[in-house]
């Protein structure tokens, strides 16, 4: 069951990987098996849930780093010409606050799931 739980993570990681063009291969063959770890420690599936919500907001956290550093490899890149440089720029601009605009409240919501999961509150209905 942990590993079904650590397969989001792990994805997690081998998404912002591939924007930072790291090993993807080896992140995800390492990431894996530690979050497996991270997670199957927890003992019941109500922890595992709320250990996999946990780390899936703290990848929503980093998101935005990741977003910047591909942003900045892009546009030192594309420095052929100021317009191509002015336009990776602009470009750049709009992805991270994209990405804040989007992650931001996506790990809000995560973290204040999984720690609903964890203190075993449900809706009445």
């Amino acid at each position: 069951m942990a590993i079904g739980f650590a397969l989001l993570p792990a994805f997690g990681v081998y998404v912002l990987a591939s924007l930072v063009a790291a090993p993807e291969l080896l992140l995800a063959v390492v990431a894996l098996p530690l979050f497996a770890l991270l997670i199957y420690g927890r003992g019941t599936t109500t922890r595992m849930t709320s250990a996999t919500l946990l780390l899936l907001a703290v990848e929503a956290f980093v998101a935005p780093v990741v977003a910047y550093v591909y942003i900045s490899s892009n546009v030192e890149a594309s420095n052929d010409s100021a317009l191509g440089t002015a336009i990776a720029g602009i470009q750049g601009g709009i992805l991270l606050v994209l990405a804040f605009v989007v992650c931001i409240p996506l790990g809000i919501g995560f973290y204040l799931l999984s720690k609903r999961v964890k203190s075993g509150r449900t809706m009445k209905t």
